[in-house]
């Protein structure tokens, strides 16, 4: 290990590399900068007895070393996470090769991995399995899930789906439908596969005691049909799920959403608390909501709860005005428009005055976590520009893992190579 004395001080090489190269990583610098002759001089001024690694070290042992500290801090963040929601989402680099990409949502989203697929086809089954695979290597606990329930529901579903027979005999039952298959990758699906079980409940009762079904029937799923338990925790569930995919389903239309963000959050809260279900899992589901409500959370949406004539801010708690959204009039506007707005807002809240034009709110994205999959490919863009088409897809992967999870732990923000006056 080499040292580098400057006065009374005496520095490590090792660590005056490693934070060089981090930088380079973290901006997006391409690695032939390092031997830019002016960048060479300008080190030699500051600190002539320091060698600055070649374009070699930087894109080999300096990039595997810190990707390897960041695989082990990503580690330690994963043992200490819970409730982990894994997204993915396919793109094709400069070359035209197909990319997936995992991003871990804690709920800050985390660059887990990203896979070259090549000829391979982006199935369900495969984005599947890929899923499975991720998630056996942290650990399903980290995972929210229903298992159990959802694989006594797939094994009925499977059942009629394979057994033609079977399956005519269902729908020849009164108030029959065709079961729902759930789609492993839109878990949405899950819950319309179980209400479409619980809708068929006394068809597939009147079906399984029927000879040339029960004959091709296991013991164990007729008695589970036959049976309460199953019954009780496929309505648990559809009650707990239904909330939440409602929300998925209002978040992925084309509804505009600000204004509903609100009433939509409290409904759920409310839903949940509505339920009769363990105190302390209801508590943690309550803390989870919270959360994911505080990580999304805007003023904006306040805002629009106000502004929109739908709600009139009904779902704004009482010193939400006072507490939110009078303060970022406040932060946003000069004294002079923050006065002028909040009087337009009293003359609308009391119904006094018509709508001002001069009440004009900047739209604010709402991020969900497919919206983070989707970031990712521009920081994949970004790394892997024309400017670098050669290089290799292991190398990419590793620039993109370093330079975003380096700049969520720091929170830099975006590059903005110019100033206000320079464009």
């Amino acid at each position: 290990m080499s040292y580098i004395e400057i006065g009374k001080a005496i520095l490590n090489k090792v660590d005056i590399d490693r934070k060089l190269a981090k930088f380079f990583y973290s901006a997006g610098i391409p690695f032939t900068a390092i031997e830019n002759p002016y960048w060479l001089d300008f080190i030699q001024t500051i600190l002539p007895a320091y060698n600055s690694p070649n374009c070699r070290n930087l894109a080999n042992n300096l990039l595997d070393a810190e990707y390897q500290v960041e695989r082990q801090n990503l580690d330690k963040v994963l043992n200490n996470a819970s409730n982990i929601t894994l997204v993915s989402d396919d793109w094709s680099n400069i070359r035209r090769e197909s990319v997936l990409n995992f991003i871990l949502c804690l709920p800050k989203p985390i660059f887990y991995n990203a896979k070259y697929t090549g000829s391979e086809s982006h199935t369900a089954e495969y984005i599947y399995n890929e899923f499975k695979s991720i998630i056996e290597d942290i650990g399903p606990s980290k995972f929210a899930g229903v298992e159990r329930s959802m694989n006594q529901a797939k094994q009925i579903v499977n059942f009629f789906h394979t057994h033609h027979q079977a399956e005519s005999i269902l729908l020849n039952q009164l108030n029959t439908i065709t079961l729902v298959q759930p789609v492993e990758t839109q878990w949405g699906t899950c819950l319309d596969s179980i209400q479409s079980i619980r809708r068929c409940k006394l068809g597939l009762q009147m079906s399984v005691v029927q000879s040339e079904v029960s004959s091709k029937m296991t013991h164990d799923l007729k008695e589970q049909i036959l049976g309460d338990l199953l019954w009780a925790n496929l309505e648990a569930l559809d009650y707990f799920l239904t909330p939440f995919v409602k929300l998925i389903r209002l978040f992925e239309s084309d509804t505009p959403l600000l204004s509903y963000i609100y009433e939509e959050w409290r409904q759920i809260w409310e839903s949940i608390n509505a339920q009769v279900l363990d105190l302390n899992f209801k508590m943690k589901v309550h803390r989870l909501i919270d959360n994911r409500f505080e990580f999304a959370f805007h003023p904006a949406m306040a805002i629009a709860n106000l502004l929109d004539p739908n709600f009139y801010g009904k779902s704004l708690g009482p010193t939400d005005f006072e507490t939110i959204i009078i303060p970022y009039i406040e932060k946003v506007y000069t004294f002079e428009e923050a006065a002028h707005i909040y009087g337009v807002m009293q003359k609308y809240i009391a119904k006094t005055d018509e709508f001002s034009g001069a009440l004009l709110w900047a739209s604010i994205e709402y991020s969900s976590p497919i919206t983070a999959a989707k970031r990712n490919w521009s920081n994949f863009g970004f790394i892997h520009s024309k400017l670098r088409t050669c290089l290799n897809n292991n190398r990419v992967k590793k620039l993109v893992a370093i330079y975003q999870n380096l700049r969520i732990h720091k929170e830099v923000k975006e590059d903005n190579w110019f100033e206000e006056d320079e464009v």
